[in-house]
């Protein structure tokens, strides 16, 4: 496949001939004639740059206006405040953005799209995002899971029971 962007600067740059310009691309000078009429491309016209590529995360991760220097546990924590925050506005303010999904979606030839903005801002929907949230905090502090306090729970209630769990060859 040709680059139109090269074939496009040689075009605009008006000092080859398209037989020229199709030599040195590849392509068929029709091409040139066809691409140029095409995307309307005038002689002499200057040709706007490509736009710079983005620059990489690791720089926008240092040189971010949010973080303020803070380490990875303080930008953690602080994400997990502001969502906290957003999602305790969303439950606060539930039926007024459900009044505003309806008068938004009231001309709508199906619910489809009323159904899943109403499915957005949900209660499940909302206590998994807590759910998530707290579960990852947890983990991030090296706290103990839902099933290993569920696992100590059940060791305490069984001591001293007849139908605590018995060990071979050892205590319980």
């Amino acid at each position: 496949m040709a680059d139109l962007d090269a074939i496009e600067r040689d075009w605009k740059a008006d000092n080859m001939t398209n037989v020229a310009i199709g030599v040195r691309h590849g392509v068929s000078e029709g091409y040139i004639r066809k691409v140029a009429k095409k995307f309307n491309w005038q002689r002499g016209a200057a040709v706007t740059p490509p736009a710079p590529p983005p620059p990489p995360r690791e720089y926008l991760r240092r040189s971010s206006p949010d973080t303020g220097g803070m380490d990875d546990k303080a930008l953690a924590d602080n994400l997990l405040r502001r969502m906290l925050d957003e999602l305790d506005t969303v439950t606060s303010h539930i039926g007024e953005l459900e009044s505003l999904i309806d008068d938004e979606t009231h001309d709508d030839r199906d619910d489809r799209r009323r159904a899943a903005m109403l499915k957005a801002v949900s209660l499940p929907v909302r206590a998994n995002t807590l759910k998530l949230l707290l579960m990852a905090q947890a983990e991030e502090g090296g706290k103990k899971g839902k099933k290993e306090l569920l696992q100590e729970a059940a060791v305490v209630a069984g001591k001293g029971s007849k139908f605590r769990p018995r060990v071979v060859g050892g205590e319980t």
